[in-house]
C-alpha cells in the first residue's frame, strides 16, 4: 500500500464511520426492523441451530488459533531475525496487535463490557425485559458482555485481515484458484458470522457495522506502526 493508498484508505474509514453513526442515530429503528425479521414471535430467533454453532465455533477457534500463532512466530521471527513461514516479523507483529487491540481491548475490554445495550432477545419487544437503545448511547441495561459492539465480529475481520496480507505475501506460491477460493471463502466468513449473530439475537445491525469499521480502523492505524514501506512481491509469471 502506497502513502496516497493509506491516506485515501483512511479517509474512505472516516466517511464510513461517520455516515454510519448519523444512520443508526437518526434511523435507530433499522435495528429493531431487522432483528424482527428473524424473530419466530414464540420467545426465539433463527440461527441457533447446531450446524450454525458449529460453523460460528470453528471460525472463533481459528481466529484464536491465528491470533496466538501470530504471537510466536513474531516472537520466533524477531529472535532468529527471520521469516516464519515467509511472513517477517513485523507482520507477524501486525497480525497479533491487531487482534490484541481490536477484538480484545477496544471491542471486549471496554466497549461491551460499559455500552450498557441489551442484546436483541432481551428485549421487550422480542420477549424479554429490557429496553431499547440506540447504537453508541451508553446506559445501564446491560452489565457486561453487552450488545455494543459484536465481538465476534471484530475477531472474523481481524482474521480476514490478516488472511489478506498473508495471501498477498504468499501470492507468489500459491495458484490463482487458490487464492480466488480464499478471498470469497474470505468474504463469506464475514457475511456468515454477521448474520448467525444477528439471526441468533445476539447483535443488532448496529452492532456488527460498527465491530466491522472499528476494527477496520485500528488495523489502518496499525498499518502506519508496521506496514508503511513494506511492499509485496510480484507475482511469478
Amino acid at each position: 500500500m502506497t502513502d496516497a493508498e493509506f491516506r485515501r484508505a483512511g479517509v474512505v474509514l472516516l466517511i464510513a464511520l461517520i455516515g454510519a453513526t448519523v444512520l443508526f442515530r437518526q434511523f435507530p429503528q433499522i435495528d429493531l426492523w431487522l432483528a424482527a425479521l428473524f424473530y419466530d414471535g414464540a420467545g426465539g430467533f433463527m440461527g441457533a441451530g447446531e450446524s450454525w454453532q458449529f460453523a460460528r465455533h470453528a471460525i472463533w477457534n481459528f481466529a484464536l488459533v491465528v491470533f496466538a500463532f501470530s504471537g510466536l512466530a513474531a516472537l520466533v521471527a524477531w529472535r532468529l531475525r527471520r521469516s516464519v513461514l515467509a511472513v517477517p516479523a513485523r507482520i507477524w507483529g501486525y497480525i497479533f496487535s491487531l487482534f490484541l487491540l481490536a477484538p480484545g481491548l477496544l471491542v471486549n475490554g471496554f466497549l461491551k463490557a460499559h455500552s450498557g445495550r441489551a442484546r436483541p432477545a432481551h428485549l421487550a419487544e422480542f420477549g424479554g425485559d429490557k429496553m431499547f437503545t440506540p447504537a453508541w448511547t451508553f446506559t445501564e441495561q446491560c452489565d457486561a458482555n453487552c450488545s455494543f459492539v459484536s465481538g465476534e465480529v471484530s475477531g472474523v475481520v481481524a482474521l480476514a485481515v490478516a488472511l489478506m496480507i498473508l495471501a498477498a505475501l504468499w501470492r507468489r506460491i500459491l495458484p490463482e484458484w487458490a487464492l480466488l477460493l480464499l478471498y470469497a471463502g474470505n468474504g463469506a466468513m464475514v457475511a456468515f458470522v454477521i448474520l448467525q449473530r444477528i439471526a441468533q439475537g445476539r447483535h443488532f445491525l448496529s452492532d456488527a457495522t460498527f465491530a466491522t469499521l472499528l476494527t477496520l480502523a485500528v488495523a489502518w492505524l496499525l498499518w502506519g506502526l508496521f506496514g508503511r514501506g513494506w511492499r509485496v512481491a510480484p507475482r511469478k509469471s
